[in-house]
């Protein structure tokens, strides 16, 4: 009879390690997918800095921001009789 309840304990172990193995194998695979979301999110994240950087370069410079400003904005130079002088007293 010793042997049956020896047999019932490693039965047990055995289903139990069975288990955990699966629990185990499924939290891993979905560790993986996360992983590789993350990396995915990192590569977007690179590629937009990336973008961002250029894009401050560019408006950086004076001759893009005067080509901008004159494409968008309604300024011109005043008209003669628009342009008043002002003397300062000391």
């Amino acid at each position: 009879m010793a042997a049956h309840w020896w047999d019932g304990v490693l039965l047990g172990a055995v289903v139990g390690s069975a288990l955990a193995v699966v629990t185990l194998a499924h939290e891993s695979r979905e560790v993986v997918q996360e992983l590789e979301r993350e990396r995915a999110r990192a590569a977007r994240l690179d590629t937009e800095w990336r973008r961002l950087q250029i894009e401050r370069a560019a408006w950086s410079d004076p001759a893009t921001l005067q080509a901008v400003a004159r494409e968008r904005l309604p300024l011109r130079p005043p008209a003669p009789n628009q342009i008043r002088r002002w003397e300062v007293r000391r």
